[in-house]
C-alpha cells in the first residue's frame, strides 16, 4: 500500500512539474497593493478564517446548493464524495453562489499572498455522506495537493460541520514542513502517529456560513472522515500565474463570466 501511494506520487509530482503551464495574461492592468493587502497571519500559517456569510446570503447559497443536489441523478465516482458538482452547474446570476469565488477583497488578499495575481483554478460544490465501513479512503489520507505550489482554496460550510460532519483537517507549518514524504505520497494516521505529529492536528469545525482559506499545497491535510449527517462544502481552488494543471474552468463559462460587469481584479483571475 505505501509502495503503491509513493510510486503513484512521484509519477504525479514529476508529470506537473515537467508540464507547468504558462500563462498569457490579458488583464495586466489589474493593481493590487500586495503589502497593504498582505496578512501576516496567512503568510506565516498558509491557513486563514474569514468573515462568516451574512445569513441571507446564507440562506439564498443554501436553497440554491440544495437545488443543485436535487439536479444530480449520478453519484461521484471520485473517492470519499456522493457528489462532486462542478463549476459548469453553477449560475451565473447576480447574487449566485459561484460568486464567492470572485470576491474581490478575498482576490487581493490571494494576490498578496502569491505576490502575483492568483487564477481561478476551479470551483464545484462537494457533498460528503459517510462512508460507512470502507474504512479510509485514498482522499481520507494525509496528503498535499498537486495543483500548484502554492495553492489557496477557499472552504464554505453550507452546513454545520462539527467532529461527526468530517471537518477539514490538516498539520499546522511548522509539522507540514517536516513531512518530506508528503510531497510525493499519501501517508497513514500510523505514520504521523510514530513522528510524534498526529498530536497537533487541527480540525476546522465551524457553522453554516463559516469561510476559510488553507494553502492545500503547503499544510498536509486530509478530507473529511464524517462519520454522521452529512457536510456540504462549497470549495474554489486558486493557483499562481503559472500552475501545474491546467485549470478545470470550462471555456463556455469563462465567456459567459467576461461578459458580465467585472472588476480588472476579477477578470485576471480568470484564464483565457
Amino acid at each position: 500500500m505505501v509502495l503503491k501511494y509513493l510510486a503513484k506520487g512521484i509519477s504525479e509530482e514529476v508529470s506537473n512539474r515537467l508540464g507547468k503551464l504558462v500563462r498569457t495574461d490579458k488583464f495586466s492592468q489589474a493593481r493590487v497593493d500586495c503589502e497593504a493587502q498582505r496578512d501576516l497571519a496567512l503568510d506565516a500559517e498558509s491557513f486563514l478564517r474569514l468573515a462568516p456569510l451574512a445569513p441571507v446570503d446564507l440562506s439564498r447559497y443554501q436553497r440554491e446548493a440544495e437545488q443543485m443536489i436535487g439536479e444530480v441523478t449520478e453519484e461521484s465516482s471520485e473517492g470519499i464524495y456522493k457528489h462532486i458538482i462542478g463549476a459548469e452547474r453553477f449560475s451565473l446570476a447576480p447574487g449566485a453562489l459561484f460568486h464567492e469565488a470572485l470576491d474581490d477583497d478575498l482576490l487581493a488578499k490571494v494576490t498578496a499572498y502569491f505576490g502575483a495575481r492568483p487564477l481561478l483554478h476551479g470551483a464545484r460544490l462537494l457533498v460528503t455522506e459517510p462512508t460507512g465501513e470502507a474504512g479510509i479512503e485514498r482522499d481520507q489520507m494525509w496528503h498535499r495537493d498537486r495543483y500548484d505550489a502554492s495553492t489557496l482554496r477557499l472552504f464554505i460550510y453550507l452546513d454545520e460541520c462539527a467532529l461527526a460532519q468530517g471537518p477539514f483537517r490538516y498539520l499546522p507549518r511548522a509539522q507540514s514542513d517536516r513531512l518530506w514524504r508528503t510531497l510525493v505520497s499519501r501517508v497513514s494516521d500510523e505514520y504521523l502517529d510514530r513522528r510524534g505529529d498526529l498530536n497537533h492536528t487541527v480540525e476546522v469545525v465551524g457553522s453554516a456560513g463559516d469561510r476559510f482559506v488553507a494553502d492545500v499545497r503547503k499544510l498536509v491535510h486530509c478530507g473529511s472522515r464524517i462519520t454522521t449527517g452529512r457536510r456540504l462544502v462549497f470549495n474554489a481552488i486558486y493557483t499562481t500565474p503559472t500552475p501545474w494543471k491546467a485549470p478545470q474552468m470550462p471555456a463556455a463559462m469563462l465567456d459567459e463570466l467576461l461578459a458580465l460587469p467585472l472588476s480588472d481584479l476579477q477578470r485576471s483571475a480568470l484564464l483565457r
